[in-house]
Formats: structure tokens, C-alpha cells, sequence
């Protein structure tokens, strides 16, 4: 629904039949589209969310455009929700919660060039259109609590608060509370990301120091906001995710390519990744929060296995617990299938779903809904030595059945034991996600992996009871703008709780 106009003697009134605009908006992969007046801002025309939430957001109402431009702009998007009140389910909604915080930004921030050319009336509407998306953040119905949306959205407010004198101070302190308790909520003691992915570790630190920054006045109010030591926390585990070509390990809803613009602005928390001495003597090893990381030298060649089993939300969460990454000598063999901001909602389902990734699933029964965690993904224990780790975990993730993993490493040899306990007998399916690069060839009960002629390893099941099978799935690769596909091999296991799968490096 659109949010009631604050006053009901506007200016904007008098104002609205200037002459129409066109514009023409490039978003990402998307074809250019352009708008004219009157636009149709509820428009969807390639049913992508984040397509949608670069319009409404404005961003791209930029310097460049000029003043007059941007004012019509602005009254054309006033006519459609306030005075005509049309239906738009990203305004004055949660949906849209992101979307208005980052449009409450860029509409501050105009006000000084509107205010510089004399523009009074365009002051006016900048003013009004503000006041009712700072109203829209502050419901309760609209704020995302434990969220970075939330905390990003209380630093919108407290930003703009100077410009509007719209709230009292009061008001200004619960807010930065709020926003205080949002922000503890998205990392644990540690400074290490809730929500479940690299990305997002990354992406949430600026948002902290943003609204650290923002909240300045209230400090007293919100210390117990985790602050110390959280650009040492992010460097840390952007490191240890971090591959040997300076790409990312795509654990949860996460890019391969690091943010520049963040790592520009935030060089404390720039990371190169890890290295290991050559003659493997002293691996290297992070285990907190449900990621863990293991990089060493075997046999002359660079070790790196990721792996992850938390819930602690929904946020950026996907259907990967127990999922695992191995990287050798530069070389992805086992990977993951990212995600991209601009692929349609059902691509993004499939690319969240346990059918997308390295893990135990069971025929005709999915993976509960992310929305609500039960707790029980977790990783029971890890030790590290020269020769390899051990590292076990489990979740009850499908309904009536608990799924246990054991990954252990020995020198060449990296062991994944599946076990599922079930009242029920079920069909029990081991998917392995494998880079686009690497080829299969299959014989008998083994895998040979190979990237072009070369062979890189072989992966073995103990079990006589079931069969390989390969799926093609969705895949998306550094530039997050392309949807590509890759191949998920699958063994079918008929009866076993059981099942051993052997890699060894070729």
C-alpha cells in the first residue's frame, strides 16, 4: 500500500502539470528500458526483484541528470503513490524496506543541488517524499529485526534526521537502539557473519561502520554493540574463503568476485588468500560460527577445502549444510553454484536448493523451509594436524531424518562418510557439485575427474548398493550477470544409513 501524504496543503499540487520526461534506464544485463510520463512505477518487465529495486530506489537519478529533470522525476513519482494513491507492493512495505532506505539517501542528498539552484519547490517535495519513507522504516510492520536491512534502514533514518528536524531526540535514541540490537544480531561474538554467507560478511561490515557513524551521539545507548576487532574478524574469514585467483568461495548467498568498491573504501579489511609453506608442514585452519577452512601443500600441490553447516535464519541462507568446496593447485574440483542479484526468483530458488549443491538429500522429501532454523545444523568437532583434519557435522534439515557427515583427511586421500538415520527406509541421494571445467568419466563404482586431458582425481563409493547419475544445473560464474550450468554427479543409494566416498588426488 502507498503511505498517506504528510501534508494535506502540499505544494506538489500546484506544481504537477509541468511537462513530461523520458529516461532511459541500463540496469546490469537487462535491456535498457525507458520510462515517460506519467510512468507506470509498479512496472515488472522482466520479473526480477532487484530490476525493480533499482528504479524505486532512484540511484540512478544521478548528478548527470539535469535539476529539471530530476524534479519531474520526483513529482511523477509523488503523483503516482500519494496523490493518486496507486498500489505498489515495494512502497510503504517490507518488500521494499531496502529499497526505501537507499532512496531516502539519494533523495538527501539531492536537496543540496535543488537548494543551491533556488529550487524551493523541489526543496519542498524532497522533504515530503523523505518524511514519508523515514515513516515507513520506522513501522514495525516494514523493520526487519536481526537484519542488516533493519540496521540499514536505522542509519538511513539517523542520517537524515539533521536535514528533516522531523523526529525529536527521543526518538532518535530508540532508533538507534533498535538499530543497535539489529546490528549485534547479524554477527556473532566473534565479528563473524549470522547470515550464512561470505558476501554478506563482506557487505555487512560497512554497513556497521555506517551506522556506528550514524549513531555516533547515542554510543553510550548501544555499547554492547560487538564492534572490537570486527575488521580483523572480516579480513580473517575473507581470507580463508578466499581462492588462490582472488575469487571467492560462494558459501551462501554470495558472488565470486569481492566487492571493489567496499574493499576501496575499506582497505583494513583487504585480503589476499592464505598462504601455506611449500613443504605442508604447517597447514592453516578456521573453524568458527559453522565455516571452516583447511589450506595446506600435499605433495607439492595447494590444498584448499571449504565447508559450512549453520542456521542461524533465513537470512542469505541456503539448503547447503554440510555443503564443501575443494580447491586444488588453483584447479576448482567441487563447487558451488552461487548466486546472482539479477536472476529471476526461480533461478534463485534453484541455486538456494539442496538439488544445487554438495549434499545428502532423499527422494520425495525436501528440505524444510529456511524461515524458521530449528538449531540443529551444527558441526560437532574439527582437529587439524600436518597430515589432515577431521571435521564432523550434522542437520536435521528433512523432516523425520538426521543426516550425519564425516569429511576426514589423510594425505592424498580426502574421506566423506554420509550416514542418515531415518525410522523410514528411504532413497538417499550424495550430490557433488563439480566445477564447469571439470569432465567425469565414470567406471564402475568410481569418478575420474579430469580438466581437459589432464586427470585430477578419482571419487569412490564403498556402496554395491546403487548407482551414479549426472544433472545438470544452474551455475553462476564470476560475472554474476550470466546464468551458466555445470554438472551435479549423484550416487543413489537403495538401503544404505551408511555410505563412504573416497578422493584421492591423481
Amino acid at each position: 500500500m502507498a503511505p498517506e501524504r504528510m501534508d494535506d496543503n502540499s505544494h506538489t499540487d500546484t506544481v504537477m502539470n509541468t511537462k513530461g520526461f523520458t529516461h532511459t534506464i541500463k540496469y546490469g544485463r537487462f535491456k535498457e528500458v525507458t520510462i515517460e510520463s506519467p510512468v507506470n512505477w509498479s512496472m515488472n518487465p522482466f520479473q526480477v526483484l532487484n530490476w525493480r529495486h533499482n528504479l524505486l530506489s532512484l540511484r540512478w537519478l544521478t548528478k548527470s541528470i539535469p535539476l529539471k529533470k530530476r524534479h519531474l522525476v520526483l513529482m511523477d513519482f509523488f503523483e503516482f503513490h500519494y496523490k493518486n494513491k496507486n498500489q505498489n507492493d515495494m512502497i510503504g512495505t517490507r518488500l521494499g524496506d531496502h529499497t526505501t532506505s537507499i532512496r531516502l539517501s539519494h533523495i538527501d542528498k539531492m536537496i543540496d543541488d535543488f537548494d543551491l539552484a533556488g529550487e524551493t519547490e523541489a526543496v519542498a517535495l524532497c522533504k515530503e517524499l523523505m518524511i514519508a519513507d523515514v515513516n515507513t522504516l520506522l513501522s514495525a510492520e516494514v523493520y526487519r529485526h536481526g537484519h542488516n536491512h533493519g540496521v540499514m534502514a536505522d542509519t538511513a533514518i539517523l542520517e537524515s534526521s539533521e536535514r528533516l528536524g522531523y523526529l525529536d531526540d527521543e526518538k532518535l535514541r530508540s532508533v538507534a537502539i533498535r538499530g543497535a540490537k539489529s546490528l549485534a544480531s547479524i554477527f556473532d561474538s566473534e565479528g563473524v557473519t549470522q547470515e550464512h554467507s561470505i558476501s554478506y560478511q563482506e557487505y555487512n561490515y560497512p554497513v556497521a561502520i555506517k551506522f556506528l557513524n550514524a549513531s555516533e551521539k547515542y554510543k553510550e545507548q548501544i555499547s554492547q554493540v560487538p564492534t572490537q576487532g570486527l575488521p580483523e574478524a572480516c579480513k580473517e574469514i575473507l581470507s580463508f574463503f578466499t581462492r588462490s585467483n582472488g575469487e571467492y568461495f560462494p558459501v551462501g548467498d554470495s558472488f565470486r568476485l569481492p566487492n571493489k568498491n567496499i574493499r576501496s573504501d575499506h582497505p583494513e579489511i583487504d585480503s589476499a588468500p592464505q598462504s601455506v609453506h611449500v613443504d605442508g608442514s604447517t597447514p592453516k585452519s578456521y573453524f568458527k560460527n559453522g565455516f571452516f577452512a583447511y589450506i595446506n601443500t600435499i605433495e607439492g600441490k595447494r590444498f584448499h577445502f571449504t565447508s559450512c553447516c549453520s542456521w542461524n535464519s533465513s537470512h542469505h541462507k541456503q539448503d547447503d549444510d554440510l555443503s564443501f568446496c575443494l580447491e586444488l593447485d588453483g584447479d576448482l574440483i567441487f563447487d558451488d553454484p552461487g548466486y546472482s542479484d539479477q536472476a529471476d526468483r526461480v533461478t534463485n530458488d534453484y541455486l538456494r536448493s539442496s538439488c544445487h549443491h554438495s549434499v545428502v538429500t532423499i527422494s520425495g522429501k525436501p528440505y524444510l523451509p529456511r524461515n524458521k532454523t530449528n538449531h540443529k545444523s551444527l558441526f560437532k568437532k574439527s582437529s587439524v594436524d600436518s597430515s589432515g583434519f577431521i571435521l564432523s557435522g550434522s542437520h536435521q534439515r528433512i523432516p523425520g531424518v538426521k543426516v550425519s557427515r564425516d569429511f576426514v583427511l589423510s594425505g592424498k586421500k580426502l574421506t566423506i562418510t554420509d550416514e542418515v538415520i531415518s525410522e523410514a527406509k528411504e532413497q538417499v541421494e550424495h550430490g557433488f557439485v563439480l566445477s564447469p571445467l571439470i569432465e567425469v568419466r565414470i567406471r564402475n563404482s568410481a569418478l575420474f575427474l579430469y580438466k581437459g586431458y589432464r586427470l585430477i582425481g578419482s571419487l569412490e563409493c564403498d556402496s554395491t548398493h546403487g548407482e551414479w547419475a549426472i544433472s545438470r544445473i544452474n551455475y553462476i560464474p564470476a560475472n554474476r550477470s550470466e546464468i551458466s550450468h555445470t554438472m551435479r554427479v549423484i550416487f543413489r543409494s537403495h538401503g544404505d544409513t551408511k555410505t563412504t566416498f573416497k578422493f584421492t588426488i591423481s
